[in-house]
């Protein structure tokens, strides 16, 4: 927890294309959830 909160990691993708997370992340975004870009090696 942090600050008295509870997070969860919840891993999406592969995608080929930038487009298509920024999409995501979008939609995310308009349900209130933050997301993060973490690119594999």
């Amino acid at each position: 927890m942090v600050q008295d909160k509870t997070w969860f990691r919840v891993r999406l993708g592969p995608y080929a294309r930038i487009e298509e997370v920024n999409k995501v992340r979008s939609e995310l975004a308009k349900q209130g959830i933050e997301a993060a870009l973490v690119k594999k090696d």
